[in-house]
């Protein structure tokens, strides 16, 4: 509907040389698509999902998880999953 057609996930570190990878899957677990693959990250990166899949096509309207993985140098990882829901008009 051009209103919040997307979504902006903002990731912090600490050690600037941390990587991190953002997945976005259903929730049965199947992966939709991915956003970031062994990224280094900055003082604070900024990932725009705008609700598509790996295909290129427009998602499912449901629930969905994204699930953000940071590593840091010293190999410790940190894992945040968080829901999001793609809705349409009636």
């Amino acid at each position: 509907d051009g209103f919040e057609d997307y979504v902006e996930i903002k990731v912090s570190a600490t050690d600037l040389n941390s990587t991190v990878a953002i997945s976005i899957h259903n929730l049965s677990g199947v992966l939709t698509v991915k956003l970031a693959k062994n990224d280094i990250l900055g003082s604070e990166s900024i990932y725009t999902w705008n609700g598509t899949t790996s295909l290129g096509e427009k998602a499912s309207i449901g629930a969905y998880i994204i699930l953000v993985e940071v590593v840091n140098t010293n190999g410790s990882v940190q894992t945040i999953k968080k829901p999001i829901a793609i809705a349409a008009k009636f």
